[in-house]
């Protein structure tokens, strides 16, 4: 969509006041028909306000109405299947603390053999994992469009190698720079670790001069 703007000259559309209204996901839980119709008619007339505004020789209005469309599929994607795992991190750090349990219905440990169990895990240790899972999934989803679409961009250009995420056997090889999210390693103390930094060499392979750093392992 961007490249489409791009070799259109309309990126002025992304900076457009309307861009939220012409691509804003619009609920229908707990909500009446009227209320849900009334919204529904205030982002067709953006789109429609939008079209004609940023409409050229290289981009028609239907071409537009397409880019902003897959915009709101991207909102709506993000929040059925990102947005839940922001949730569940919200949960996590309100109602359990990093290292110690407050109560018994509160301690996250678990016992190899126990419950379907496949290890053992200390309160801090479990707590850690389930945070880091959770980020790391965040991250995917939140650049899953980028994600799916590098390799068939690679392949499409007649390139034979699809970046891999893994470099090497001992875990996942990334670079060393500094993201927004949060980052946690054993004992709940901040890293520049993350899973935005998994995506990024995923499509910008580590060269051998590089400074690279190991995913430490719980």
């Amino acid at each position: 969509m961007y490249s489409v703007l791009e070799s259109s000259d309309a990126l002025e559309l992304l900076r457009d006041d309307l861009i939220s209204l012409a691509t804003k996901e619009i609920y229908s839980e707990g909500r009446s028909r009227s209320a849900i119709q009334k919204e529904i008619r205030a982002k067709e007339n953006a789109i429609e306000v939008l079209a004609a505004r940023y409409e050229n020789k290289d981009l028609d209005r239907n071409r537009i109405r397409q880019c902003l469309y897959s915009i709101g599929d991207n909102h709506a994607f993000l929040r059925a299947n990102r947005d839940p795992c922001e949730r569940m991190i919200e949960y996590l750090t309100r109602y359990f603390h990093p290292t110690q349990a407050k109560n018994p219905k509160h301690n996250l440990a678990i016992r190899s053999g126990k419950h379907g169990a496949r290890l053992s895990h200390d309160h801090s240790k479990q707590y850690t994992y389930v945070l880091q899972s959770l980020t790391l999934w965040r991250e995917i989803l939140h650049g899953a469009d980028c994600l799916l679409g590098r390799p068939d961009a690679v392949l499409s250009k007649g390139h034979r190698h699809v970046p891999s995420v893994v470099f090497g056997r001992d875990g996942l090889a990334i670079r060393k720079y500094s993201i927004s999210a949060a980052r946690y390693r054993t004992g709940s103390q901040p890293s520049s670790i993350g899973a935005q930094d998994i995506l990024h060499d995923a499509f910008h392979p580590p060269q051998s001069t590089r400074e690279d750093r190991k995913l430490g392992r719980l």
